[in-house]
């Protein structure tokens, strides 16, 4: 199995996501992911805006300066150290800003891949005919995603997310993607880019080898047993406030536990394959969620829909609001799956 890819996730009900969005997609021609791999990778770093510190300070909230700043350098440390562990697909790799790689596509360079995370955003909800979505080759965070609590900022942010590209730089403005990975999460922890990376690489290695890249439902359910002698970590960031510890042993019969983001990167990191974790994705708007091997990165399963209620195999869905949190349900159908329910 490679990853989880747009044809086995289009297997889910075309009734619930009548606009499908998936987490991951791939575009790349066999003939254009080789040229990649014989380029040097570029690793796109983000940089502070001052455009955006000026927005801290007009609205008042000078302390989220020193947040927005941090974002900014962790997401640069965890991209470096995700991509300099995991990625063997080129022989060569750089880091250089946005204004670098763009006078290098001004210049019409070919010699040139380029890896980034980029924020993806909808005017409009998501799917609907007259919404726009617009794209950019930084995180471009604003102040809204540093203020907490405020219903309003939350319904503005409800259809933005961050994205993982990798195209060839000729490409780099409205070409082709040769592949993306969605994150439900605009701050991605270390182990979700490392799954980012990983599927990435998984994919192209399809192309090369001229398979499809896609595996069915049945390729997917072959390793869900596996979980049976893995430790689920979950992150406290993800879970339900009202699941503690007891209530997941109680309806997950198997090793399970609350984690920080620190030990889920760290056994991930470690590819331990003792260990797997769940990771959010986004499915024409909602959630599933998407169970990853700490030890190859890769899908070992995913909670499945239920109908006849706006929640997606207890996955909480809040219509405006990215409201998303493990729950009870949610671990009972992962139970399900294990056992061969």
């Amino acid at each position: 199995m490679k990853h989880l890819t747009l044809a086995l996730l289009m297997a889910l009900p075309c009734t619930l996501f009548p606009h499908f969005t998936s987490a991951q997609f791939g575009f790349g021609k066999p003939k254009d992911v080789e040229m990649a791999r014989n380029r040097t990778l570029i690793v796109i770093v983000a940089e502070e805006n001052e455009k955006v510190i000026d927005q801290f300070k007009q609205k008042g909230l000078e302390d989220k300066i020193a947040d927005y700043k941090s974002a900014i350098a962790e997401y640069n440390a965890n991209m470096k150290e995700v991509v300099e562990q995991f990625w063997k697909f080129s022989s060569s790799i750089e880091y250089k800003t946005s204004d670098e790689v763009q006078n290098l596509f001004n210049n019409k360079s070919d010699k040139y891949a380029v890896i980034y995370c980029g924020m993806v955003k909808e005017t409009g909800p998501m799917g609907q005919m007259q919404s726009i979505t617009t794209y950019s080759i930084n995180l471009d965070y604003n102040y809204t995603d540093f203020k907490k609590g405020d219903v309003k900022d939350e319904k503005e942010n409800a259809y933005h997310h961050l994205r993982l590209n990798v195209k060839l730089i000729e490409n780099l403005k409205n070409g082709a993607t040769l592949y993306a990975v969605d994150f439900v999460e605009i701050f991605p922890s270390k182990a979700e880019l490392a799954y980012g990376v990983q599927s990435t690489q998984d994919y192209f290695s399809s192309r090369l080898d001229k398979t499809s890249g896609r595996e069915s439902k049945d390729d997917l359910s072959a390793n869900t047993h596996k979980l049976a002698n893995k430790t689920l970590l979950i992150s406290k960031r993800d879970i339900d406030e009202k699941l503690d510890m007891d209530g997941a042993k109680a309806v997950y019969p198997f090793p399970v536990k609350i984690a920080d983001d620190q030990e889920i990167n760290n056994e991930v990191m470690k590819s331990d394959s003792g260990y797997a974790f769940i990771q959010m994705a986004m499915v024409g708007g909602s959630y599933i969620a998407l169970v990853i091997d700490c030890g190859n990165r890769q899908p070992l399963t995913y909670t499945k829909p239920s109908f006849g209620s706006n929640e997606l195999a207890g996955i909480g869905i809040n219509a405006g609001k990215n409201v998303h949190s493990i729950n009870a349900k949610t671990l009972e159908a992962l139970a399900k799956q294990v056992q061969g329910k």
